[in-house]
């Protein structure tokens, strides 16, 4: 049996256009989500879901929009974004102070000029590194440095500096192309020009996207058959707390101490000769780390280096109880309400001043 050309003909047209419509569905869904995934309301409304579970459950909550990562929003959303036009607070620290905020929550204004570059993983090398970027390539004395309050906001972790390519704040950094990272210049504008830049961008948030809808769904679809769908409860165990830190920190904990209490000298001298207003926050940690050495000996060198150049120290070390902690050394939702709560009185404290020169 033979197919006449003209139910050849058809039967191409048939499949054409089957391909097409598959075609023009897949685009459409990579679209719609896309857009979703670029909608701020909704990465808000989701985390605000995620938040509730999170909170009963005491352990941190990590809020970083449709990202990958924290390191991933402040490399791609938080630095190349601010605005520093009407003078700023640049809160910057690890991951310590990354939990530390509720941001998000302030209205539009304060959020435009209040910023926290909390990055897990850094030291006070890669603080100072951010801080020439912002200063150097983003214009962050745009509005004059009396109307730019720095506030470094640490703990001991600040004293560790790994610095090689396989640290977070390196990955970040370069994996996108939007920043090229070497451990003498620190961090520069990357080779990726603006729409390659767009397009990572953009691929960078859908996965997260996908997940949180996906934890979305699995938490609802939990409840309605009476299943408690938050996070196993927090449970601190000092023991094992002390003794993984005591492996990260390692042998050489005191050379990468000094070596980064160093490093923040020459920021700070960075800072003040510029005549930026600069603060200090010790940020709290819990009772268990009264059984290490690491928090003693770098508050107190921080503390008189404070001293000496005349800084602002703030010791908020014993702010917050065991039960504020989600883990060995992040505040839960509790604790972070503590300290939202005291950073915004520093950042508001300055833009008042601000306000009245």
């Amino acid at each position: 049996m033979t197919t006449s050309p003209s139910g050849t003909c058809i039967t191409e047209c048939t499949r054409s256009t089957i391909a097409f419509c598959l075609f023009c569905v897949v685009a459409a869904t990579v679209v719609l989500v896309d857009i979703c995934a670029r909608s701020k309301p909704l990465a808000l409304w989701m985390d605000g879901e995620r938040q509730g579970r999170v909170r009963a459950a005491q352990i941190t909550y990590r809020h970083k929009g449709f990202y990958e990562s924290m390191e991933d929003q402040v490399m791609l959303d938080f630095l190349p974004s601010g605005d520093y036009s009407q003078g700023s607070v640049c809160l910057v620290g690890a991951s310590t102070l990354a939990v530390a905020t509720r941001i998000w929550d302030l209205p539009p204004g304060e959020q435009a000029l209040i910023h926290n570059f909390g990055t897990p993983e850094t030291c006070h090398t890669m603080h100072f590194q951010m801080l020439e970027y912002l200063t150097d390539h983003r214009d962050l004395l745009r509005a004059g440095p009396e109307n730019t309050l720095i506030v470094i906001a640490v703990t001991y972790h600040c004293g560790l500096c790994k610095n090689g390519p396989r640290d977070p704040f390196v990955a970040s950094a370069t994996k996108y192309g939007h920043y090229a990272y070497d451990q003498d210049r620190g961090l520069q504008p990357g080779p990726a020009r603006p729409v390659l830049r767009w397009i990572q961008t953009e691929k960078s948030r859908i996965p997260g996207f996908l997940r949180m809808s996906r934890e979305l769904a699995i938490a609802h679809v939990k409840l309605a058959f009476n299943i408690d769908p938050g996070p196993l409860r927090r449970r601190h165990d000092p023991i094992v707390y002390n003794d993984r830190m005591r492996r990260k920190m390692g042998e050489s904990w005191i050379k990468n101490q000094d070596d980064q209490i160093a490093a923040f000298d020459r920021m700070s001298d960075y800072v003040l000769e510029r005549k930026i207003h600069l603060a200090v926050v010790l940020l709290p940690l819990a009772s268990w780390d009264d059984e290490l050495p690491f928090e003693a000996r770098y508050n107190a060198r921080m503390t008189a280096l404070c001293q000496a150049k005349g800084v602002p120290l703030y010791d908020w070390s014993g702010m917050l109880g065991d039960d504020e902690f989600g883990d060995g050394n992040h505040a839960n939702i509790s604790g972070m309400e503590k300290l939202h709560a005291a950073l915004m009185g520093l950042a508001f404290a300055h833009l008042q001043r601000k306000a009245k020169q």
